[in-house]
């Protein structure tokens, strides 16, 4: 069995690998798949994704600050209940994203030239 303290570590160096993915995931977003899709379809306005990505790199910070704080004391009941409450809150706002991004971004990009989800251009 593993000690809580321990569990905490685990669970910030899941969080680190999952940030890592994260980010890459959204700067290819923001600087290959927004842009095309802006670029095909002029008169759409994109800026809530960007604006969303805004609040969910606000909840990231949310979730890392309150795991650092349940690993420096990972037998406080209330740091970790502060940290599981930022996870849940931080992964209803990202799920509910990646579904907007589903329905809205994946369609556009799939009916637009050079689209990233095409593949590479030859």
């Amino acid at each position: 069995q593993c000690a809580p303290q321990m569990r905490v570590e685990h669970a910030m160096t899941w969080w680190g690998a999952f940030k890592q993915r994260l980010t890459k995931h959204v700067g290819i977003e923001e600087n290959w798949i927004f842009p095309s899709i802006a670029a095909h379809y002029p008169s759409l306005d994109l800026s809530f994704l960007f604006d969303d990505h805004k609040e969910l790199l606000w909840e990231e910070h949310q979730v890392e600050s309150s795991l650092r704080r349940a690993v420096a004391s990972p037998t406080s009941f209330a740091d970790l209940t502060a940290a599981l409450t930022a996870l849940a809150t931080f992964d209803k706002h990202f799920m509910s994203h990646l579904g907007e991004e589903e329905e809205f971004v994946v369609p556009l990009c799939l009916a637009t030239e050079h689209c990233l989800l095409h593949g590479p251009r030859l």
